[in-house]
């Protein structure tokens, strides 16, 4: 193996300054060179491999293990040993860290983007060093090409839920035929990690909708439960009218030729166009409906 200047990476043959990128002390000094050190270590790992397993594993930074194959992955901790990410050495080989933390789950996740010293973010055109470079997330074009663009994760967050809400609205508009007060609230399918869903907010209770895998969810459980709060009697007559409010809202009444996701009080949309006709025939069977409400 070839030792190499950490700043030049010109070969160096001499005993001196020369930086071993399979050795603990060797990616340290790589490490301390920032952000350019960083990605010559990457690279002069991946091009030392050349897809054969034949280097040392290590984790770095807390954030990222270099594996025998010359990739990078991420790194996740299970939920119970998160807490150990920040006070992890900058250097640990991965065989010490198992060797010490013998119950702790390590989950890698292959392929990380890391910006590098003279990338800036576009939202708000601050840049990384090496001890916040795990907070980042490039940007790909519509044909899921390299843009060279790389974000913050919560500029990026922000700007996803930015451009959500412009999106929901305009749905809203189109379904509703006015605009209507809406709320962000959390992916019902995927929790924080996918993008909010949409509480609109009518006059005869709350309609919800959102992104589910490839289809979008909408249901609207809280009108239906809003209507029968009015019939609150044990009567025959209310448990029958109840039982005739459930049967009216019913997904199964209001969309019998639709051949999709369908179940109480919810029903699957095949794409924007499909639920902005869902949403206009449940609110016009709610809004033909006043008299149950009030």
């Amino acid at each position: 193996m070839v030792k190499l200047n950490v700043f030049t990476m010109a070969p160096m043959f001499n005993k001196e300054n020369v930086v071993d990128y399979n050795s603990k002390e060797g990616i340290e000094e790589f490490l301390d060179a920032g952000l350019s050190g960083l990605h010559n270590l990457i690279r002069l790992r991946a091009e030392d491999s050349k897809g054969k397993s034949s280097l040392k594993e290590f984790i770095i930074l807390g954030k990222f293990v270099l594996d025998s194959f010359g990739q990078i992955s991420t790194l996740e901790f299970d939920s119970k040993a998160t807490y150990l990410q920040a006070h992890l050495k900058q250097v640990i080989p991965i065989e010490d860290f198992k060797r010490m933390f013998n119950r702790v789950t390590l989950t890698m996740e292959f392929g990380c983007s890391i910006p590098n010293q003279n990338h800036t973010c576009d939202q708000c055109n601050n840049g990384w060093r090496i001890d916040n470079c795990y907070d980042a997330v490039e940007v790909y074009g519509l044909n899921h090409d390299r843009t060279g663009t790389y974000r913050h994760k919560s500029c990026n967050a922000l700007l996803r839920e930015q451009r959500q809400s412009e999106l929901y609205r305009f749905l809203i508009e189109q379904a509703f035929g006015d605009y209507l007060l809406f709320e962000m609230i959390p992916n019902e399918y995927w929790g924080n990690e996918g993008v909010s869903w949409c509480l609109v907010k009518t006059t005869y209770g709350n309609i919800k909708f959102g992104p589910r895998k490839r289809v979008l969810s909408i249901s609207w459980d809280n009108v239906v439960d809003k209507a029968l709060s009015k019939v609150a009697g044990n009567s025959d007559k209310d448990y029958d009218d109840r039982k005739a409010i459930n049967k009216l809202f019913n997904a199964e009444t209001l969309f019998p030729k639709e051949e999709v996701t369908k179940e109480g009080f919810l029903i699957h949309a095949w794409g924007e166009k499909k639920l902005v006709e869902y949403l206009q025939s449940i609110y016009s069977l709610i809004c033909s409906q006043r008299s149950l409400f009030f």
